[in-house]
């Protein structure tokens, strides 16, 4: 039995401008492309998170360096793990990944980013943000989450640009095509 997925095109089929081959990506510039459309993102909420916990968090309190080191790491962490889990799983069994996926990673994973940051800073940092009126508030977190699409949508391009779109087919394979 072949182990390939099913879902696999063949050598020949032609790929869209907007599409790659996953066994054209290379894992070194997946984490750059990610990193780096991460940090755009992280920087650019990161002033937003900041506001948000502290108002509805613990009043008066100043607040850990871990929770400052919190808001800095977990942004960029969550969004290379959502976008490599996607590009090993759901990608690699495809065999392709297109612009629209990378711009569905950046969107999906800048949505959930608010819920993940606020566990790990509840986690990793305050320990007083861990109680049970504190995830009350998570469904409240709905609206700003639809906010933050538009950076999602950039992070997502991002991702394109850098990490997948200049993975390109061996030389050797595209000389076939003229013999």
């Amino acid at each position: 039995m072949d182990p390939s997925p099913v879902h696999v095109p063949p050598v020949g089929t032609p790929l869209k401008p907007t599409q790659r081959r996953w066994r054209d990506l290379r894992f070194n510039r997946l984490v750059i492309g990610l990193v780096c459309a991460s940090a755009v993102n992280a920087a650019l909420l990161n002033g937003a998170l900041f506001a948000l916990f502290h108002l509805t968090g613990p009043q008066g309190e100043p607040a850990h360096f871990r929770t400052y080191a919190c808001y800095a790491i977990v942004p960029t962490t969550w969004l290379v793990l959502c976008g490599l889990i996607y590009v090993y799983s759901v990608s690699r069994l495809r065999g392709q990944i297109g612009r629209i996926e990378c711009l569905f990673i950046g969107c999906a994973s800048t949505f959930m980013l608010l819920p993940a940051v606020f566990l790990a800073v509840s986690f990793f940092g305050s320990r007083e943000l861990l109680t049970m009126e504190a995830f009350t508030l998570l469904p409240q977190y709905f609206p700003f989450g639809l906010a933050t699409l538009p950076f999602g949508l950039f992070s997502g391009w991002a991702f394109w640009r850098l990490g997948v779109r200049p993975a390109m087919a061996p030389t050797a394979e595209l000389a076939a095509v003229f013999e």
